[in-house]
């Protein structure tokens, strides 16, 4: 299975060698993420250096070029924030629209009742 393997790729050398250093590549930056964050947690937030934390944000959304990208973490970090709290005010609509569905229902059957 290897040599068939092999012999597929053998006319497409440098395709292949640009196709393992891009998985290289990005396993190696999907790795950044668990150390950025065990940094954070583990060592920045414990000790209260926030602002350490906010310049390297600020230094990201710079490098980005997106003026988008402050925004788009901003409402995330609200919409995570008020996301509880928002479906439990759906949930309490919704158990009023069926109580008051049930309501409905009721009233028109004892309306029918006494008109049949």
């Amino acid at each position: 299975m290897l040599k068939r393997f092999i012999a597929y790729y053998k006319p497409h050398k440098l395709m292949f060698t640009l196709d393992m250093i891009a998985a290289l590549f990005t396993s190696l930056i999907g790795m950044v993420y668990p150390v950025v964050t065990n940094k954070m947690l583990n060592d920045l937030i414990p000790n209260r250096q926030y602002r350490q934390i906010v310049i390297a944000g600020i230094i990201v959304w710079r490098k980005q070029k997106t003026p988008h990208l402050f925004l788009s973490a901003f409402l995330m970090f609200l919409f995570s924030g008020l996301g509880a709290a928002v479906m439990a005010l759906m949930f309490y609509i919704s158990m009023y629209g069926e109580l008051l569905m049930a309501l409905f229902l009721y009233f028109y059957a004892v309306h029918k009742e006494k008109h049949t």
